[in-house]
């Protein structure tokens, strides 16, 4: 790999060198051709992401695009992408925590027993989720930094 930048303009440096460089800047030239502006662009964006890890199943970059939407697509989706990766690139960092991430849904599907977690309750008591065992639960989680959950 080469780098060529001038000092103090980072941005605007220009890698070479590598097959996987020039697999981005093939997808960055797709990616240009989007008009950000259209109501569709976020779609266009998917569609190209999609279309690029079907076409290259042994790019690094693929298994990177996965892992931005290992929990935007559809489970199903994100699987038969995953599994048409290609070994060396399922066994890379980003591969291996795209199927984390299937593992961890597969494990907290419908029908499943819930994982058990302790928590404290309004009163700083210790709640367990386990200890509610033989009785319905309903789980309401929330993130006070979330605008929609509020």
């Amino acid at each position: 790999m080469t780098v060529l930048v001038k000092y103090d303009h980072f941005k605007e440096a220009v890698f070479a060198g590598s097959a996987t460089q020039v697999e981005y800047e093939k997808l960055k030239t797709q990616y240009a051709a989007i008009d950000k502006t259209a109501e569709s662009a976020a779609a266009e964006f998917s569609k190209t992401d999609h279309r690029f890890i079907i076409a290259r199943p042994g790019s690094y970059i693929s298994a990177f695009l996965l892992t931005l939407r290992k929990t935007r697509w559809p489970l199903d989706t994100v699987r038969i992408l995953y599994n048409a990766l290609s070994p060396a690139i399922q066994k890379s960092n980003n591969g291996k925590e795209v199927m984390a991430v299937i593992r961890e849904i597969d494990d907290n599907s419908a029908g499943e027993p819930a994982k058990d977690f302790t928590t404290t309750d309004l009163n700083a008591k210790s709640l367990s989720l386990s200890g509610f065992k033989g009785r319905y639960v309903l789980l309401d989680f929330w993130g006070s930094w979330c605008v929609p959950c509020r």
